[in-house]
Formats: structure tokens, sequence, C-alpha cells
């Protein structure tokens, strides 16, 4: 996966450790992020080729950060994923309808994340 760019949005700081390690060990380059506004900033510097979100978040929640994001036309396309804890069937539609390609629940099951996120970047 060399040459692919994740950025991770989330206010905990041991969620986004975790991730980071967990990826740079898979050999992606990896951005962090702990609100949707810095989030915002950082995908319009840096162009990600995948972006995971939390939705409940200071600043800015994920909700309104992947409206914006889908608003400009070089995010149309990017995968972005939503981590939440909240596993609602009304939850996981809101999270479609809001412009979530996907949604992935905490506890994070990481080995089912690798693959959503290898399946995902190898489509694009």
């Amino acid at each position: 996966m060399s040459n692919t760019t994740l950025l991770i949005i989330d206010d905990e700081p041991d969620i986004r450790q975790l991730l980071r390690i967990f990826f740079e060990r898979q050999g992606y380059t990896v951005l962090l992020a702990p609100d949707g506004q810095l989030g915002i900033e950082l995908a319009r510097q840096h162009l990600p080729d995948l972006i995971l979100m939390d939705i409940q978040m200071p600043q800015m929640n994920g909700i309104e950060a992947v409206r914006l994001l889908r608003a400009d036309p070089r995010f149309a396309a990017t995968p972005i994923i939503a981590l939440t804890a909240y596993a609602r069937v009304h939850v996981a539609a809101d999270i479609l309808r809001a412009g979530f390609d996907e949604a992935v629940y905490k506890p994070i099951d990481f080995v089912n994340l690798q693959e959503l996120i290898e399946g995902t970047v190898r489509k694009g």
C-alpha cells in the first residue's frame, strides 16, 4: 500500500495513535487530526486517498465535516469511512445519507477495518 495516504480524524488520542501505528506498519502514510475542522484543513492540504472520521467530536462533528468535504469537488470520489460507537440502524442510515461511504463501529475490529480499507483503495 505504499504511496497511499490515510487521514484519521478522531478526538480520542489513543484511537488516533492505535490507528496510526497499525496502518503505518501496513505501509500507509498516515495523517492525524483531532477534530473535523482541522481534518478538513489537512485534507485540503494533502488530498488523502482515504479518510477515516469519527462522528462525535468537538469543534466540528463528522457529519458536518463530511458534508463540507463532499461539497468540494476534490473530495467527491474520496472514500470517507465513519468511525462511530453508535451501532444503531437509524444511525447507520444517517451516516450514509450524510456522505460517508461506509461505517465502522467501535470497538474497532482491526482485521475487518484493514480488509475494508484495502478493498476500497484497490477499487480507487
